[in-house]
């Protein structure tokens, strides 16, 4: 058994779209303008646009047996439950962590599940069930 969830920020809020794509018109043109040249200015507006690409395209999140699994476009974050050592769950997710203890590395490190609207107690139930004796006594 699987759980798994999708959640796309464009659909919540299509007003940020509108700014980041006005963000990504003015460095398409400062890159033209400035740099003098087509290249430069798609490349700026490259920058912008793949830098948001979770806004656009979503995230795609998975809890199994296995472990945890969070995937943006081509970009996949996992860890197995044998590796879990922490979990901080937020008010907008919980952070399945592989460090004893909080550090500046933290935001870098482990798998953050963000919650959907209503599937808070659903997420947090398959992380104890799958998770087993690895999380007992964390969430």
């Amino acid at each position: 058994m699987t759980i798994q969830w999708n959640l796309r920020p464009s659909q919540l809020n299509p007003a940020k779209g509108w700014v980041i794509g006005l963000v990504g018109i003015c460095a398409f043109c400062l890159g033209t303008f400035a740099f003098g040249g087509l290249a430069m200015g798609a490349a700026g507006a490259a920058i912008v646009f793949g830098s948001c690409a979770e806004y656009w395209l979503g995230t795609k999140y998975q809890v199994d047996s296995k472990g945890a699994r969070r995937q943006v476009g081509v970009s996949v974050t996992e860890m197995t439950w044998d590796k879990v050592k922490r979990i901080e769950v937020k008010p907008n997710g919980v952070l399945i962590s592989p460090l004893t203890k909080d550090s500046t590395l933290g935001p870098f490190r482990g798998v953050f599940l963000q919650f959907g609207k209503e599937n808070r107690d659903q997420i947090l139930e398959a992380i104890r069930s799958f998770g087993g004796d690895y999380v007992q006594g964390m969430v």
